[in-house]
């Protein structure tokens, strides 16, 4: 009897991964085609030689395309860093850096195609670390790409950075208006495809990989990451990384 339910289970389990990667399959292609299309029709429009758009409504059309490109960029950079990381091939480039230097940098990327207003609070005093930039700059576009889908466009949405314990910790936190994570959820959403829906304003897109990435560059730093509900509404991410930098290798043996 304890081996048939052993086998149902791994059955059952074989099967949600199989619903997951389809849904894996259909999300990606709507990613790619959705941008794709909107790249294509204002850019067929600005190049119609029987039309003579004022120069207002060609800024608007660029912007639109530009928006449309950063969306596939990220899409493309979430794929080939799920495939460094099933190939366990995902290398850090750890150097001293200035982190709340990285979080307005990263912050006021996002702003330029957000609704939503992008708040960030920082301390006055220097925040460093030593870890990847570029790695933890990728975890923040994330986060930030995904508050910005579950919050409505009139909400605000804020980024901030603190030290803590005896300043050997660097706290990295998210917060939206949306919402919210439903409780059976908060467990699983770090997982590989896993996506929520949460009731949103207007529909959330995504392929279930943006918060697997963000807790895989994370822990490869020696850093937690983890996501609650706000009481006052809306959800918040948070990330600790410690600021002496990833742990280190254990050294090659010495070959005789």
């Amino acid at each position: 009897l304890v081996r048939l339910v052993a086998v149902i289970r791994d059955i059952s389990r074989q099967r949600e991964l199989d619903r997951l990667r389809s849904d894996f399959v259909s999300a990606v292609s709507h990613e790619l085609r959705t941008p794709l299309s909107l790249i294509k029709g204002y850019a067929g429009t600005l190049l119609r030689e029987d039309l003579t758009l004022p120069p207002e409504t060609q800024r608007r059309f660029l912007a639109q395309i530009d928006a449309a490109a950063n969306r596939l960029q990220r899409l493309i950079n979430d794929l080939f860093t799920v495939s460094r990381l099933e190939a366990g091939r995902l290398e850090l480039q750890p150097q001293v850096t200035d982190v709340a230097a990285l979080v307005r940098k990263v912050a006021e990327g996002v702003q330029q195609v957000a609704d939503q207003r992008i708040q960030v609070r920082l301390p006055l005093m220097p925040l460093q670390a030593r870890l990847d930039p570029d790695r933890i700059a990728q975890v923040l576009d994330n986060l930030l790409g995904n508050a910005i889908k579950f919050s409505p466009p009139e909400g605000t949405i804020t980024v901030s950075a603190a030290l803590e314990g005896e300043g050997d910790w660097v706290h990295l936190w998210v917060e939206d208006e949306g919402p919210g994570i439903p409780p059976q959820h908060l467990e699983r959403i770090f997982e590989k495809f896993y996506r929520v829906e949460r009731g949103m304003v207007r529909k959330a897109s995504g392929v279930g990989l943006g918060l697997h990435i963000c807790k895989s560059i994370v822990e490869a730093h020696g850093g937690k990451i983890w996501a609650e509900n706000r009481p006052e509404g809306g959800s918040a991410f948070h990330v600790r990384l410690p600021v002496a930098g990833p742990p280190k290798e254990p050294a090659a043996p010495a070959q005789a």
